[in-house]
């Protein structure tokens, strides 16, 4: 469904269906979609990519540390687009301990990926010796502003979009306002988009799962 339908089923759930003028104009309307879809993103890690923004990133010949979308939320794999194999993807505390000075290598191929969740930037192991492509399948945040509700939908899968009226819900009964304002229908909300997405993620949780999750699975 496009955007406009979502808007519209968020109205028919807050009884907001007539005007203008609404309870919530517009633009809020706008607001409330996009934050409930990229906390949904984020709770469900259902937006993932591969040879596409955002898993596509470039390597300089000599520079092992690789910048990494800022959407990018972990790593599942990845490998050079010159070659075949993947890498190994692993933390800068399995490093130290199985290969102390890893960071003063000299270049070569890399074949080992290590994600930092300080910087969220990524390092190969060890330099590589010329310019090339990181190619990742990642989980990420939604790519792209809402622009145009009526041409546009929710990146999130089809049979997962109708839940997003659950998160919108419960920033629109959030907001100050006093005829708005209702925790109790809010709390309500949050259950529904919880029970559609999963519990809410910490930026905390996010950045260790940057550096701590990939073949072993996913996090929570």
């Amino acid at each position: 469904m496009n955007w406009a339908k979502v808007i519209l089923l968020f109205r028919q759930l807050v009884d907001d269906t007539v005007g203008p003028p609404f309870k919530w104009p517009p633009d809020q309307v706008l607001e409330f979609a996009e934050a409930a879809q990229r906390d949904a993103a984020r709770r469900s890690h259902l937006l993932v990519s591969a040879r596409k923004a955002p898993s596509v990133a470039d390597v300089v010949a000599g520079e092992p540390v690789v910048e990494l979308d800022s959407r990018v939320i972990f790593i599942r794999r990845a490998r050079l687009a010159s070659q075949g194999l993947p890498l190994r993807i692993v933390t800068r505390k399995d490093m130290d301990a199985a290969y102390p000075g890893w960071e003063r290598a000299a270049p070569s191929t890399p074949s080992v990926l290590i994600p930092d969740g300080e910087t969220g930037a990524a390092t190969l192991y060890p330099p590589p010796t010329v310019d090339d492509q990181l190619v990742m399948t990642v989980v990420h945040e939604p790519l792209d502003p809402i622009t145009d509700p009526d041409a546009e939908s929710p990146e999130l899968p089809e049979r997962y979009q109708r839940g997003l009226i659950y998160g919108m819900a419960e920033l629109a009964f959030l907001r100050p306002d006093s005829e708005t304002f209702n925790p109790g229908a809010a709390e309500k909300a949050a259950v529904r988009f919880e029970a559609e997405f999963g519990p809410k993620t910490s930026g905390l949780n996010e950045r260790f799962s940057l550096e701590n999750y990939y073949d072993v699975g996913d996090f929570q």
